[in-house]
């Protein structure tokens, strides 16, 4: 009898164990699989010129949105399985849209996005080359002409047409120079601004509009980089003076006029001032006069005077001499890591340009007097200006 009963409790214990596992296997009453992978969309959206990962974009399937994270990421899940329009939309992109198929679990689309390379607004425009992933300095163009085409490759209105193809050209020039070194470059239609605080806010809205606009929260505090020309250097000098902390450099091309620059912070900006032997629309001289109390004060200048030029000129010699010179005032004054605050240069480290000897010697050899003579910052440039006040174009 016991074994009996042994037996019966071994059964109705099996049958237990056997009911129970039927209970957890059993489908839901909907019909609907309880462990079946839900839909789900995710991958990261970056910039498909530098592979950096984009904050902020929006990725959405039909009605469902989300935003990206500092890394880029994203995940749209509780989508039906299927085909689906994949969108994504960022500040300074290019909108995005693709066609997927949505499988019955993880499905893996990455998204990259094109930067926009050019913003218009206003009086201003401002060219980022896409492939810079942070911008370290601004370039604001003065004139003068309409210094928009430096940014935007149109018409600067040059009353000359050899003028206008070279100026063209210069705009080119700058375009890879800001792509190489990580700038902007901004343009004004705005000619012979007048030299002022007034103007200095104009244009530091318009700057940090650009940032809104294109994305790039660093422009509306980069330091600045000043090229200005003809009616348009009086306010480029004034700015530079008023904001010496903020300007990395400073190029002056057939100045119609220029602020004394003979105190303060200003005497550290690296300056260079490109006169025409035969402008008639401007007064040399007393530019020159104005060059020799900013180079006593211990202000890093340097004059070239080209021979035989008029005021409306611009030649290939001039536009390379430009370049490099603002490349390696870049390279001094830019740290690796961080574009503020800029590093200082010391006046020594230069070398010195006689405009009498027509020579060029490191500042320590120089025999007269240093501040007389103009300052470059290095052998290249140094060169470069030799060459040019010799032969011009």
């Amino acid at each position: 009898m016991l074994r009996q009963a042994l037996s019966t409790i071994r059964v109705r214990a099996m049958q237990g164990v056997f009911l129970l596992c039927a209970v957890l296997l059993l489908p839901g009453c909907d019909g609907d699989d309880p462990i079946a992978p839900v839909p789900t969309v995710s991958g990261t959206v970056t910039v498909s010129a530098t592979g950096d990962p984009v904050s902020g974009a929006r990725v959405s399937i039909g009605d469902l949105t989300v935003a990206t994270g500092s890394d880029g990421r994203f995940e749209l899940s509780g989508l039906s399985a299927g085909p689906a329009t994949l969108r994504s939309v960022a500040t300074g992109f290019e909108d995005f849209e693709t066609e997927i198929t949505v499988g019955g679990g993880r499905t893996t689309r990455d998204v990259p996005l094109t930067r926009i390379e050019l913003f218009e607004f206003e009086e201003f425009a401002i060219h980022i080359p896409a492939s810079v992933s942070k911008v370290r300095t601004v370039v604001v163009a003065l004139g003068g002409p309409d210094t928009r085409g430096f940014a935007a490759g149109t018409l600067f209105g040059a009353p000359v047409p050899q003028v206008e193809a070279s100026l063209q050209a210069l705009g080119q020039e700058f375009r890879n120079l800001a792509a190489s070194h990580g700038l902007a470059i901004f343009g004004t239609s705005l000619a012979a601004m007048a030299n002022g605080a007034a103007s200095d806010e104009l244009l530091l809205d318009a700057i940090e509009e650009a940032s809104g606009l294109s994305g790039r929260d660093e422009i509306a505090s980069a330091p600045v980089l000043v090229y200005g020309m003809s009616g348009g250097a009086a306010q480029g000098s004034g700015f530079t003076a008023r904001n010496p902390g903020r300007v990395v450099g400073l190029f002056l091309k057939v100045p119609a006029g220029i602020e004394s620059l003979t105190v303060g912070d200003v005497l550290g900006v690296p300056t260079y001032m490109v006169q025409a032997e035969l402008d008639a629309f401007v007064d040399n001289a007393a530019l020159r006069a104005t060059f020799a109390a900013n180079r006593r004060s211990g202000g890093l200048w340097a004059l070239a005077l080209e021979p035989g030029a008029p005021h409306h000129s611009l030649n290939p010699v001039q536009r390379e001499l430009t370049i490099e010179w603002m490349a390696t005032i870049l390279d001094l004054r830019l740290d690796a890591s961080a574009p503020q605050p800029l590093l200082p240069i010391v006046e020594s480290s230069g070398w010195l340009g006689d405009m009498n000897a027509r020579s060029v010697v490191p500042w320590a050899d120089y025999a007269g007097d240093p501040r007389s003579a103009s300052w470059l910052p290095s052998q290249a440039t140094a060169e470069q200006w030799t060459a040019f006040i010799t032969n011009g174009s």
